[in-house]
């Protein structure tokens, strides 16, 4: 029955295995670094495990597993939405054509779902192990996380189809965007105002309720096991209807035809995007004028790199509230987060883009990359176009921040700006140093019109805990220096040296990418044109 299903399994696998095969040792970094978050995850599951297991009163077991189920299920839906991540899923396009049993698609789809829900069925695996060992419960209970998982990962799969559809088209993306950023904002609220407080006692007044996750703990421990029972197989039901309708709408689904509009006409030169994309000619000389108007025109077409630019002065923004006391405080505690809070907001805006602007420039040029090797431009102008186009939306960016942070009424000066765009111009040379050589060393082609962000290879993931500590550092120094000379004046004189070391930095990391390059050109171009498989990774 699964013949279909396990050749589209055996191809994502023979093209995983030749694709690192020919790196020549493959990514042993990232799988360590992927090996130690996951005992990291085992070790939680074993704390829940033993919290379980050695709890004696079935009240405070049935309490546990209602919060702890409560906390799994909100992992699960809502980490993928507010990362604009799919993980593993199918590249339907490409499957469609075959006779195969959109059935056995959507069970496939399914199994790829845990891709994105690795460490919460860790947990809830070590949580059902607890059941399974109390004395005080029935060892059955333990079979009650079936339903549970299954009811996550169908719910799963709807959520991220109606997701996807969304972020395909033009005019809704950027609202379902806001709505995420809406959604992120709810944990913050609970903690920074005394609704938090008031929505725990609200919780704990409700009477149970037969939501999936109070269903779960109640046949877990054995607790009105008929209505329960009944319960979960209802959500179960109803989970399952909803994400087998909106696999089958996902199947019929064009997304091509929804990045088409009316609005991509040619706008006259007197519109203000066309002013914009059009200030290089008055600093640069052609090509370098022509080539960083395209990368602007590029960057900004592209939903990919809209979604982090907006997530920056808005998600970003967010979850740096705690810092502050709340939104709408009246009193803000004082100290360097809060003195700071322009510089890291900035700074965790700029990180955003790292993945879009610096660390794989060619990847939304893809295959067409190949042509600035035969373009009569060099491979210095290429780069620096890309990197000029980064610069000019990490300024947009922190001017937007900065707008957003005076229409709210939190704690902007002048020097506090200055801090936050020399902060932010030291460490953006650093990315575009350390990004041009992961450009040519390391490039894979991205697909600029999927917003949802797909699991990258553990390669770049691996190196992003590397590179991002190693731009921070300069800084860190600087903020050091302030500290212990007593005087903001210490700060900048250490910046300043930061600078210029970054720059420096910079000019030999350009010439050394240059150089591999022209070295590597023709694996670099056969990385960018390679396009993805059966399964979207």
């Amino acid at each position: 029955m699964f013949e279909q299903a396990k050749a589209i399994l055996w191809a994502q696998f023979r093209g995983i295995f030749n694709s690192y095969g020919a790196r020549k040792g493959g990514s042993w970094f990232s799988t360590i670094l992927t090996l130690g978050w996951y005992l990291i995850c085992v070790f939680l599951a074993w704390v829940i495990f033993k919290l379980i297991s050695e709890t004696k009163d079935q009240a405070k077991v049935l309490t546990l597993l209602k919060s702890g189920m409560l906390l799994a299920t909100g992992y699960w839906q809502m980490v993928p939405v507010m990362l604009a991540t799919t993980g593993l899923s199918l590249d339907l396009r490409k499957l469609i054509v075959y006779p195969i049993p959109h059935t056995q698609l959507y069970l496939l789809e399914l199994l790829l779902r845990t891709s994105t829900s690795g460490e919460v069925l860790l947990i809830t695996i070590g949580a059902a192990l607890g059941v399974l060992v109390n004395p005080a419960l029935h060892w059955w209970g333990a079979l009650a996380v079936i339903p549970f998982i299954i009811f996550n990962l169908t719910l799963s799969a709807g959520v991220t189809e109606i997701q996807k559809r969304i972020f395909a088209r033009k005019y809704l993306r950027e609202a379902a965007i806001l709505l995420v950023v809406l959604i992120g904002a709810v944990p913050q609220l609970l903690l920074t105002t005394s609704f938090g407080g008031k929505a725990k006692l609200w919780y704990l007044a409700l009477p149970s309720l037969p939501l999936p996750w109070t269903a779960t703990a109640q046949l877990a421990t054995g607790d009105t096991l008929l209505f329960s029972g009944m319960a979960m197989t209802a959500w179960v039901a109803t989970a399952w209807w909803f994400g087998r309708s909106q696999f089958e709408r996902g199947l019929r689904f064009d997304a091509e035809a929804q990045q088409t509009s009316s609005s991509e006409l040619v706008r006259s030169d007197t519109h203000w995007t066309e002013r914009f994309y059009r200030w290089p000619s008055w600093l640069f000389n052609d090509p370098l004028a022509t080539l960083v108007e395209k990368e602007l025109r590029t960057l900004a077409r592209s939903p990919r790199f809209r979604l982090v630019f907006f997530m920056g002065f808005s998600f970003g923004l967010i979850i740096w509230l705690p810092l502050l006391g709340g939104l709408g405080s009246s009193e803000k505690p004082s100290g360097f987060t809060t003195d700071n809070f322009l510089t890291l907001v900035s700074a965790y805006a700029l990180l955003l883009l790292g993945e879009v602007c610096f660390l794989n420039c060619f990847g939304f040029d893809r295959s067409g990359a190949q042509a600035y090797w035969v373009m009569p431009v060099t491979l210095r102008q290429s780069l620096l176009s890309k990197n000029v186009a980064a610069v000019c939306f990490i300024f947009l960016e922190i001017t937007l921040i900065t707008l957003v942070c005076v229409l709210v009424g939190m704690p902007v000066t002048g020097p506090r700006i200055t801090q936050a765009l020399l902060v932010c111009l030291t460490m953006a040379l650093l990315l575009m140093s350390i990004g041009n050589m992961t450009s040519v060393s390391n490039p894979r082609a991205v697909n600029p019109n999927r917003s949802m962000r797909s699991t990258p290879p553990g390669k770049t993931q691996a190196l992003l805990l590397v590179i991002y500590p190693l731009t921070a550092g300069p800084v860190a120094l600087a903020y050091l220096a302030e500290y212990a000379f007593d005087t903001v004046l210490a700060f900048y004189a250490v910046m300043a040296f930061n600078l210029v070391i970054a720059t420096v930095v910079y000019a030999v990391a350009l010439d050394s990418a240059i150089e591999t390059a022209q070295t590597n050109r023709e694996q670099i171009v056969s990385a960018l044109s390679q396009g993805d498989g059966p399964v979207g990774a």
